[in-house]
């Protein structure tokens, strides 16, 4: 595949899931409500929870994804095939919602191409400030999509509990006990254990 997971992961959670409550976020091809959608191309984990139409997924459903509408991800060339390769491919815009310049071709660079790790100074800068202010960067990877089969029960829990009136604290507690959020944690450990290991075999 020459997209990167990096790319995936914001389209399909800028584009599918992306609410504040019971509102989608602002934009040209959100809609006001999160509701079902079950012809997505793309995105089908979150299909009955979306804030974007079945036919907007249509053109993150082909591989390399090069184009959305008129937004196209490689003005800088393809990006690599695995993630951390990523820091050295190549982007000409900080703040991919308002940087680009815009014409009848599409969005457009402002400035000269750079490697991903001379525009931010690491994943957190990246994560928030390539999409604006859509994303937070959190400890708690129980609150996070993160791409994988627990996602399902993470949108399960998160429709359950939309418009819960329970305090913010009360709810994370809950969360943190759930299946699903002891699994990843165990996850992550096990995931930071063998980079150690990794690392100390070099």
């Amino acid at each position: 595949m020459m997209i990167t997971i990096l790319v995936i992961s914001i389209a399909t959670l800028t584009l599918a899931i992306q609410c504040s409550g019971d509102r989608c976020l602002s934009g040209l091809n959100h809609k006001a409500m999160p509701g079902p959608e079950p012809g997505m191309r793309a995105c089908k984990l979150y299909s009955q929870s979306s804030c974007c139409f079945s036919n907007y997924t249509e053109e993150l459903a082909v591989t390399p994804v090069t184009k959305v509408q008129n937004t196209y991800w490689n003005r800088c060339g393809n990006l690599s095939s695995r993630f951390a390769a990523c820091r050295d491919d190549l982007t000409c815009t900080r703040n991919w919602l308002s940087d680009w310049e815009w014409d009848d071709q599409g969005n457009n660079c402002r400035s000269e191409c750079i490697p991903f790790h001379q525009m931010y100074k690491d994943g957190k800068d990246l994560c928030g400030n390539m999409w604006g202010t859509t994303f937070n960067v959190i400890s708690c990877p129980c609150h996070c999509l993160m791409m994988d089969d627990d996602d399902n029960n993470m949108v399960e829990y998160l429709v359950r509990h939309r418009g819960t009136p329970t305090p913010a604290e009360a709810k994370h507690a809950e969360l943190v006990k759930a299946p699903f959020c002891q699994k990843r944690h165990k996850n992550l450990r096990d995931r930071k254990e063998k980079e150690k290991e990794k690392k100390g075999t070099k």
